[in-house]
């Protein structure tokens, strides 16, 4: 009743001298007015409520976040251009006006963004992070595991080792992994944007469909090679290798931002010409000079290709997830299958 009494005064402040009748007909249709007047009001607030300010990281995350967000206002905002690699990115002003202003914030930990423990000191932006490394129901594979040139190497110079957990932080690169994140994408967004509860929901399970058919279609893809041994400039492909069962020797880094001593150089040239790897996988985020003089002391044709767990040449969108893995398994198994005497 007070919105009501307020606008028949606002009405009356205008029109001092209407005649009593003429009084009552304005009100009549003021009354008829009052619904269609907080139907505006209601219908703006609910646009205003749909406009979620979405952070991600790293772009897998926000390929996933953007088919769940897909036909509602929700934005979602990359943080860390695909170019760059997270090991050894460092905030900028503008990040963290960023992540102050967002509503919610999608990381995958310390693990592989060490960069976030400055931001999360400010309470603005821990309130509103969610580490995805912590979701139950992930798949997490220990660390020491990917080290297969060097089960115990450790680097010395690695300020933030003692940070780390003795988990890989490369999870995303496992479909059934990125089916509990979609989950947890949805779930975050539906409490926060209740109006577009029905089409988080439509999406989320679109897409859960579709990493379904992604597993399969990688799954048939790379048994074909899955017999093949392979090294990696980066230690990020042990979820790949797990879940396709692929014959991965190791990496030959164990931080990007790290360099490559002498001694581990030669630990790595000794099973290159023990194992006879097929390929070895770079990067376009890591500079793989190294590779260069590894093939010279191999002895043999060793091939190149470059995987791209992140990636760079991809557009921000709803399918650029998929895109990145289904490139990464056609990468794989297209430098793998040169040599016909490890295929099956």
């Amino acid at each position: 009743m007070s919105i009501f009494h307020d606008l028949v005064r606002f009405m009356l402040s205008f029109n001092m001298k209407l005649q009593y009748n003429d009084t009552i007909m304005s009100i009549s249709k003021l009354i008829c007015a009052i619904p269609v007047i907080l139907l505006l009001l209601i219908s703006q607030t609910a646009y205003s409520s749909s406009d979620i300010n979405i952070v991600t990281t790293i772009k897998p995350l926000h390929g996933l976040v953007s088919a769940v967000v897909a036909g509602t206002n929700a934005k979602a905002t990359l943080l860390i251009p695909a170019n760059k690699s997270p090991h050894n990115y460092n905030l900028k002003p503008t990040d963290m006006r960023q992540l102050s202003r967002a509503n919610v914030i999608f990381w995958t930990g310390t693990d592989i963004e060490a960069f976030m423990y400055n931001a999360l000191g400010n309470p603005r932006i821990a309130d509103k992070a969610i580490n995805f490394s912590g979701l139950s129901g992930l798949t997490l594979l220990p660390r020491k595991a990917l080290e297969g040139v060097c089960p115990n190497c450790k680097d010395k110079n690695d300020k933030h080792a003692e940070n780390m957990q003795d988990i890989d932080p490369h999870y995303w690169l496992d479909p059934h992994n990125a089916i509990v994140m979609i989950d947890a994408i949805s779930k975050t967004l539906c409490k926060l944007d209740p109006e577009n509860i029905k089409i988080y929901t439509k999406n989320s399970l679109t897409a859960k469909t579709r990493l379904i058919n992604l597993n399969k279609e990688l799954s048939a893809r790379l048994a074909t090679v899955k017999n093949v041994p392979f090294l990696v400039i980066h230690n990020a492909y042990q979820y790949l290798q797990n879940r396709y069962s692929l014959n991965y020797l190791g990496a030959i880094v164990v931080n990007p931002g790290i360099g490559l001593s002498a001694k581990r150089l030669q630990k790595i040239t000794a099973v290159v010409k023990a194992r006879r790897p097929v390929c070895i996988f770079q990067e376009p985020q890591i500079n793989s000079k190294v590779i260069a003089n590894i093939q010279k002391q191999a002895g043999y044709d060793l091939y190149t290709a470059t995987l791209d767990p992140l990636g760079v040449d991809l557009a921000n969108d709803q399918e650029s997830y998929f895109m990145m893995m289904h490139n990464l398994a056609k990468n794989i198994q297209s430098c793998l299958i040169k040599d016909p005497d490890h295929s099956n």
